[in-house]
C-alpha cells in the first residue's frame, strides 16, 4: 500500500459538524475509518490530540488521531522492484516518501530499543538505489547518502544496536545537511 493523505475542508452549521463527529466515533469504535477513497482498518488504542487556539479574534480547534499500533501496509511500504531501462523510472517523489518512511521506522525502532529487522534495512537501501537510478538523484549528496545506507545490512543482521545507532546518525547527519542545501 501506498502512502495516502486526505484533507477536507468544509463549512457546515454546528448541527451538521456535531453528526460529522458523531459519525467519526460510530468508525473509530468500529475499527473502520472511511475518508473519501481512504479506508483504514486497524485495532488498538489511539492516541487522541486535542488543540485549540484563538488568533485575530478568531478560534480554532483541531482534533487529530494516532493509532499507536502499525499498519503493516502502510508502515512496510515495498519498493518498486529496480525497473528495467526500457521502463519509466518510479516517480522519484514517491521513492524519497518511501526512503523517508522507512528511515522513520528505522530510528523508532532503535528508539524504542527494538530490533530492526535485515529487511527493513534491505528495503531502505532498495529506494536508495532507486533514488539513485534517477537523474535527479545524481547528486554526489544523494549517492554519499545511499553508500552510507548500505552499511545499515551488517548490523542489522548481527542484531548490532550499537553499529546501527553510528550509522542511522550518520545517515541523519548527511540527511539534515542536504535538506539545508536544498530546501
Amino acid at each position: 500500500m501506498s502512502s495516502q493523505k486526505i484533507k477536507n475542508r468544509q463549512t457546515m452549521p454546528p448541527q451538521e459538524a456535531a453528526n460529522f463527529l458523531r459519525r467519526l466515533a460510530d468508525q473509530v469504535e468500529a475499527g473502520t475509518l472511511e475518508m473519501g477513497d481512504l479506508r483504514v482498518e486497524a485495532e488498538g488504542p489511539l492516541e487522541v490530540i486535542t488543540s485549540g487556539k484563538t488568533k485575530h479574534c478568531r478560534a480554532s480547534f483541531k482534533l487529530e488521531m494516532k493509532y499507536l499500533k502499525p499498519l503493516e501496509a502502510v508502515c512496510h511500504p515495498e519498493p518498486e522492484p529496480a525497473h528495467p531501462p526500457d521502463q519509466a523510472p518510479p516517480e522519484f517523489k514517491q521513492v524519497k516518501k518511501g526512503l523517508a518512511q522507512c528511515f522513520k521506522q528505522i530510528r523508532n525502532h532503535l528508539k524504542k530499543g527494538e530490533p530492526v529487522a535485515p529487511e527493513l534495512a534491505e528495503r531502505f537501501l532498495e529506494f536508495c538505489r532507486q533514488m539513485c537510478s534517477d537523474p535527479r538523484g545524481q547528486e554526489p549528496a544523494y549517492r554519499e547518502f545511499a553508500r552510507q545506507a548500505g552499511e545499515l545490512a551488517p548490523p542489522a543482521e548481527r542484531g548490532d544496536r550499537a553499529g546501527l545507532q553510528e550509522v542511522v546518525e550518520r545517515l541523519g547527519l548527511l540527511k539534515s545537511q542536504c535538506h539545508k542545501r536544498y530546501k
